[in-house]
């Protein structure tokens, strides 16, 4: 009897742990837009601090539009990318240290498939501010995450020289929501970098 006891019991605890391991599996279903976040309490839950949304044109254009800081930075990264790795921690101290005069968007292209591993890279980061992932949806699920970073920067700025934004890349705006600097891959990361600061000073 007691065997019966002992073995039910343990047979409790292994599916309570089953269905525990299963709930806490965060995915991309679990991330939505900034503006729909309210209604999916439950995966904002399994997300815990990592604050991250899904983004396109509009609602990216939005924020920025709706911001009145004096510099609006727009970076994009890959988690796998060293130089980013190098650069994102000292933006993203630069603009806690200015945060009434930044506001730092961080926005990442990788497929669904690799969800896990930006998940897991932002847990790292820590970031107190949200991040974001491009829809998929609406810029394709491809391997390659240039593909949907370009076609985000030709809908959201005209005037950037797209094909030369590689890993990491950003774009500055300034109060008035104009296009004052675009990092392209024939700057060195020090040289953009320093444009931020520039444009802080003046």
């Amino acid at each position: 009897m007691a065997k019966l006891i002992l073995t039910a019991f343990l047979l409790i605890c292994l599916n309570s742990f089953s269905q525990t391991s299963k709930t806490k599996k965060v995915s991309i279903k679990n991330v939505h837009y900034l503006s729909e976040a309210s209604n999916f309490s439950e995966d904002n839950i399994l997300l815990a601090n990592v604050k991250l949304y899904k983004i396109d044109n509009v609602s990216l254009l939005q924020m920025i539009e709706k911001s009145t800081k004096k510099l609006k930075i727009v970076l994009f990264y890959g988690y796998w990318c060293t130089p980013c790795r190098e650069m994102l921690p000292k933006l993203i101290e630069l603009a806690e240290k200015n945060k009434d005069n930044i506001d730092l968007f961080v926005i990442t292209g990788e497929q669904d498939e690799r969800f896990e591993k930006v998940f897991s890279y932002l847990k790292q980061l820590n970031l107190n501010n949200p991040s974001f992932i491009i829809d998929t949806k609406k810029y394709g699920n491809e391997k390659e995450p240039f593909i949907r970073t370009e076609k985000l920067i030709q809908e959201i700025c005209k005037d950037c020289d797209y094909k030369k934004m590689g890993f990491p890349s950003f774009i500055i705006y300034n109060k008035q929501n104009k296009m004052i600097f675009d990092a392209t891959y024939e700057n060195t990361n020090e040289y953009n970098y320093d444009q931020i600061e520039l444009n802080l000073r003046n």
